[in-house]
C-alpha cells in the first residue's frame, strides 16, 4: 500500500471522503497513512477488499488508536469508504484526555448520570468467580464519566467513559473500577449526522440480537435465498460459485428493526468451516447487503486464522477463548460443527418480502423511526459526538451510540455478559424456541 498522498481510482465517488481524500489519506498529514486494495486468492469470493492504516494518535494524545481497518463490498467505492471511515472512527475515539474526565460515583456526581443498573453487564455469579477481571457497576462505584445526549429529549446525561472512548485504560492509581470490557459497538462515521447515528444505533441492535440469539440458542427463520433481489442474490452467488453455502437468518427481535445474520458454511478442510456476520438496517434490502459484504470481509480474516493457528481447545470451559482470533478459530474448526448445528437447523422459512421495512424518506426520518421502536422496548438511545475539529473540517461526523440495557458483545468466553434482562426476557416475550433456558450456550460465540 502506498503511503503518499494519492488520488482515488478513476470513476470512484465516495462523498465527503472523496472531497477531502488528499487530507484524509496522506502519509505525512493524513488521518489515514496508507490505503490499498487487498487482492484475494484465486477461488475466493469476488469482492473488493481495502485495508487502511491510520496515523498514530499517541503523537498528540495519551492513547494509541486502533490503526488497522478494512472493508469489503461489491463496489470498490464502498469498500474504500468502509476502510477509511473505520479509520476515522478509531482516530476520533482515541482523542481524549483521561485525567480531564470527571471521576466520581453516580451517587456523588454533580451531574446527571445514566442509572448504573441500566447497563446489561455480568451476573452476580460471574463477579464472584476467582480472578474475574470486571467489577460491578453500582451507584457507589467510582469511575470516570463522559457526556452524551438523549436523542429524543436532548437531555444531557453522563455515561461511563469506558463505554464511549476506545482504547480505554482504567485508572487503577486513583481506584477507578474496571466495570467492563471497552468495545467499539456503536461507533460510526458519516458525512451526515443522522446517518452516523443510524449506523451506530443499528450496530447496537445487531450485537444485541446476535448475542441473545447465540447465548440462548434461538431457532430463527431462514430467509429463502431465491426470494432475494437480483442485487443481493448476486452477492450470495459470489460465495456459492466457490463451492460454499450461504445461510441467511432473520434475527429481528422485539423492536422490529430488521437484523439479518449471514453464515458461510464450507466442507473444504482448507477453508474455515463456518463464518458469521450480521447487519441491521431499517431497510431489509440494505440489511441483507451489508450482512453479506461483512461476511466477505470476515471470511478473509477467518481464512488467515484458520490457516495459521492451531485449533482452540475446549479445556476448562473454553478458557483459552479470549480474543477475536480465538472466537473465529473455534467457529472455523471443522471438528466443531455440532456446536453450530442449532443455528443451521431451523425449519422455519420465510420470503424476503415478509420482512417489514421501516425505511423512511430520509436519514433523519429513518433514525427517528428506529429510535422510537427502541424506546417502545423500554430503553433510551444516547449519542456522544466524538468528532474532532480536524475531522469536522473534513465534513465528517463521528458518534458513539449507546442503548443502556441492550445486550453487549464481549470477547472472551468467560467474560460474556450474563447480566441484564433482555438475554432472559426477550425470547420468552416473543415466544421463541430457545435451546438454553436455565443457562446460556456453553459454546463461545463465533463473532470477531
Amino acid at each position: 500500500m502506498s503511503g503518499r498522498a494519492r488520488a482515488l481510482p478513476g470513476g470512484v465517488r465516495i462523498g465527503a471522503i472523496e472531497r477531502r481524500f488528499d487530507l484524509l489519506v496522506n502519509e505525512h498529514i493524513g488521518v489515514v497513512r496508507r490505503l490499498g486494495e487487498v487482492f484475494t486468492e484465486p477461488g475466493t469470493p469476488n469482492f473488493f477488499h481495502y485495508a487502511a492504516e491510520a496515523s498514530n494518535t499517541s503523537a498528540f494524545s495519551a492513547q494509541r488508536n486502533f490503526f488497522n481497518t478494512g472493508g469489503a463490498s461489491v463496489h470498490r467505492s464502498v469498500a474504500i469508504a468502509k476502510a477509511v471511515g473505520e479509520a476515522v472512527e478509531r482516530y476520533c475515539a482515541a482523542l481524549y484526555e483521561r485525567e480531564e474526565l470527571p471521576f466520581c460515583s453516580a451517587r456523588e456526581a454533580p451531574f446527571d448520570c445514566v442509572e448504573p443498573a441500566a447497563f446489561a453487564l455480568h451476573s452476580a455469579a460471574q463477579y464472584r468467580l476467582p480472578g474475574f477481571p470486571w467489577a460491578p457497576l453500582e451507584a457507589d462505584t467510582a469511575l470516570r464519566w463522559t457526556g452524551a445526549t438523549a436523542f429524543s429529549s436532548g437531555r444531557r446525561v453522563h455515561v461511563p467513559a469506558a463505554f464511549c472512548w476506545i482504547p480505554y485504560f482504567y485508572d487503577a492509581a486513583i481506584g477507578e473500577a474496571p466495570i467492563g470490557q471497552p468495545i467499539s459497538t456503536g461507533l460510526a462515521c458519516h458525512a451526515d449526522y443522522h446517518r452516523a447515528v443510524l449506523s451506530g444505533l443499528c450496530e447496537v441492535l445487531e450485537r444485541d440480537a446476535f448475542t441473545i440469539f447465540w447465548q440462548r440458542g434461538l431457532a430463527m427463520p431462514q430467509i429463502r435465498i431465491e426470494t432475494l433481489s437480483d442485487e443481493n442474490y448476486d452477492r450470495v452467488h459470489r460465495f456459492e460459485v466457490t463451492g460454499d453455502r450461504v445461510i441467511l437468518l432473520n434475527l429481528t427481535l422485539d423492536h422490529g428493526v430488521p437484523v439479518v445474520l449471514s453464515i458461510l458454511e464450507s466442507s473444504q478442510p482448507a477453508r474455515p468451516a463456518h463464518v458469521f456476520a450480521a447487519s441491521c438496517d431499517p431497510d431489509p434490502e440494505r440489511a441483507v447487503a451489508k450482512a453479506l459484504e461483512e461476511l466477505a470481509h470476515t471470511r478473509r480474516y477467518s481464512q488467515r486464522v484458520h490457516r495459521l493457528l492451531a485449533p482452540v481447545a475446549g479445556d476448562n470451559d473454553y478458557e483459552q477463548v479470549r480474543n477475536q482470533m480465538d472466537h473465529l478459530n473455534l467457529a472455523g474448526d471443522h471438528a466443531n460443527g455440532q456446536s453450530i448445528k442449532f443455528a443451521l437447523d431451523s425449519r422455519q422459512r420465510q420470503s424476503f418480502d415478509e420482512i417489514e421495512s421501516l425505511a423512511q424518506g430520509g436519514p433523519a426520518a429513518s433514525v427517528a423511526k428506529v429510535v422510537a421502536r427502541v424506546e417502545e422496548t423500554g430503553h433510551e438511545v444516547l449519542v456522544a459526538d466524538l468528532t474532532s475539529d480536524d475531522i469536522a473540517q473534513c465534513g465528517l461526523t463521528v458518534v458513539r451510540v449507546l442503548v443502556p440495557g441492550y445486550h453487549p458483545l464481549f470477547m472472551g468466553h468467560h467474560w460474556r455478559a450474563l447480566g441484564g434482562a433482555r438475554l432472559w426476557s426477550v425470547p420468552e416475550k416473543l415466544g421463541l424456541k430457545a435451546l438454553y433456558s436455565g443457562a446460556d450456550n456453553p459454546i463461545p460465540h463465533p463473532y470477531p
